[in-house]
């Protein structure tokens, strides 16, 4: 079943309101949460690269060339059950999808999405972290997201006050979804100009600014690693 394009660009197109990335700032917030396996973990390193995770890892022996679809699993929402920084549940299910319809709208540009694994497919498992030591899943939102609902709760949490300050901190891995090697995987935190400065009015503004840096990321690496020439690289 293949998703349809047409749909995430109008979600893209809801998006521009947001601005440029200005002001996101990456932050020094890389404890493991539990959603990467140990053998995963154990291969990420610092990266000491804006457009790369914080800590992070390639798999440079891998051709992706010949991949041209992408499977994006639900975006699952991981909280502390001794957490202070918990959210409440209309804006973490706002907030997983918000985010999977950036990445969605971002590496459709390049791939073909489809909603189960087969040959020459790129498998995307994607989690928000809000977490101390023990994490539990909290929220997951189905692959299949009806766009115009999304678009309509972006532009209209832009400007009201969520539950939560404008930082983001997100674990990945990205594997052939056939034979389950790993292409890459990662751990990155990163907040906007508004909760640096103590303000959390725009809270949704700046999350959603970070959301969208990090599909452009995503969708650079890709690019890089399949060796093309005019990649775009995002502004970190």
């Amino acid at each position: 079943m293949t998703l349809s394009k047409f749909g995430y660009a109008l979600v893209a197109a809801s998006l521009m309101s947001l601005g440029a990335c200005a002001g996101v700032v990456q932050i020094d917030d890389l404890e493991t949460a539990g959603f990467l396996t140990d053998e995963v973990y154990a291969k990420l390193e610092p990266t000491n690269d804006s457009v790369r995770a914080g800590l992070g890892y390639i798999n440079k022996d891998m051709d992706i060339s010949r991949h041209d679809k992408i499977l994006l699993d639900p975006v699952v929402s991981f909280v502390g059950e001794d957490s202070d920084d918990a959210i409440d549940a209309e804006d973490a299910q706002t907030l997983v999808n918000n985010f999977h319809a950036l990445l969605a709208s971002e590496l459709s540009k390049d791939y073909e999405l489809v909603a189960a694994p087969g040959p020459n497919t790129l498998r995307f498992q994607v989690a928000i972290v809000r977490a101390t030591k023990s994490s539990v899943a909290l929220d997951t939102i189905s692959t299949i997201v009806p766009v115009g609902v999304v678009a309509t709760k972006l532009a209209s949490y832009v400007t009201g006050k969520p539950s939560f300050t404008g930082q983001l901190k997100i674990e990945f891995e990205v594997r052939d979804a056939d034979t389950r090697e790993l292409f890459g995987a990662g751990i990155d935190s990163r907040a906007g100009g508004k909760v640096l400065n103590e303000d959390q009015l725009n809270g949704w503004a700046d999350v959603n600014k970070i959301m969208k840096l990090y599909a452009q990321i995503m969708r650079y690496q890709l690019c890089l690693a399949r060796g093309d020439t005019d990649c775009e690289k995002p502004v970190a």
